[in-house]
């Protein structure tokens, strides 16, 4: 399995080499580019954050989707409240 998380990834992305430039790729394009090269299961992440965006990545060949940021205003969440209010007006 492959998680491909594009530059619009809230929080943190994972790089391999730090010194290399950042291509800042799409997630969409991220998809798109691992699934010509390979049938493993793909994850896609990163501005997904809601079901039109599921629908989305998985027409571009994801096998599923990872959502983080869309889960921070939720009651259940333990968001620190000025994050919460930053979100609130990103939102």
């Amino acid at each position: 399995m492959v998680v491909a998380q594009g530059y619009e990834a809230g929080g943190h992305r994972g790089i391999f080499d730090p010194l290399a430039p950042d291509g800042q790729m799409s997630t969409f394009t991220l998809v798109q580019t691992i699934r010509r090269h390979t049938d493993i299961p793909l994850i896609a992440a990163g501005g997904v954050m809601d079901g039109a965006g599921i629908n989305s990545v998985m027409n571009l060949g994801a096998d599923g989707a990872q959502l983080g940021t869309a889960f921070l205003l939720c009651p259940e969440s333990s968001t620190d409240g000025g994050y919460r209010e930053a979100l609130k007006k990103r939102v």
